[in-house]
């Protein structure tokens, strides 16, 4: 047993360690629950392209540079607009449902890069390959955005007034 550094080498030692520390965690949990201290406020997903490049979108450039930055704004814009979407969903949604779209939206964003990497690793190595990329987020992000609205139809449904569709 090392008491300098804090840590056991015996199994059940450092284990009695990991469910002291998750009874503790839990129990501290469930006070602030039964004393009704607020819980975490959930917030919706926020889908971003991160830092890439913004590159000048042209129409009539039809070179791959000039097709890649039509793509990344059009995919800015379609993130933009899907971020607007779910968030008035939200509103609409109790604590267990709102995490239930945090989890779709998570899973969906998983499929739409795993979808359009798929797509463009046809083209793997050539210059096409991120045009394609780019063509692809928009088509899903576009499909994405149709599915939502549905589901705001649906969630809205029988309500008296309601805020506009963005």
């Amino acid at each position: 047993m090392r008491y300098a550094t804090g840590k056991s080498n015996h199994p059940l030692i450092s284990g009695a360690a990991a469910v002291i520390t998750l009874v503790v965690f839990l129990s501290s949990g469930f006070s602030a629950i039964a004393s009704g201290a607020p819980r975490h406020v959930l917030r919706p997903p926020v889908i971003s392209e991160g830092r890439a490049t913004i590159l000048p979108c042209t129409p009539q450039d039809q070179s791959t540079i000039g097709m890649m930055g039509c793509n990344g704004k059009h995919a800015r814009d379609m993130d933009r607009r899907i971020n607007e979407e779910v968030a008035l969903i939200f509103t609409f949604l109790d604590p267990a449902e709102q995490l239930s779209l945090i989890r779709a939206e998570k899973a969906w964003l998983n499929y739409r890069n795993s979808d359009c990497d798929s797509v463009a690793s046809l083209f793997q190595g050539g210059t096409i390959a991120p045009v394609v990329y780019g063509s692809c987020e928009v088509k899903d992000d576009q499909q994405y955005s149709d599915h939502l609205h549905g589901f705001y139809l649906f969630v809205t449904e029988g309500r008296g007034t309601v805020p506009r569709w963005p």
